[in-house]
């Protein structure tokens, strides 16, 4: 693994609680989604042909926009 996923771990962190305390979580669905639009974002970076066509269906397959 590399650091993107240690960053958007960061990213996807979600805080509960009052002001008496508060709970950090992972939020899944933000971490899910930073990581689907990553690939979408590489192939189509990669690939210059296929590579727009790709990152649709991918993104519309889990629902990203």
């Amino acid at each position: 693994m590399n650091d993107k996923i240690d960053e958007f771990a960061l990213q996807s962190q979600k805080e509960y609680g009052d002001f008496d305390g508060s709970i950090t979580a992972l939020d899944y669905r933000k971490f899910a989604e930073l990581i689907i639009k990553e690939c979408s974002r590489v192939m189509e970076e990669k690939d210059s042909f296929y590579g727009e066509w790709m990152k649709t269906v991918i993104n519309e397959h889990f629902g990203v926009e």
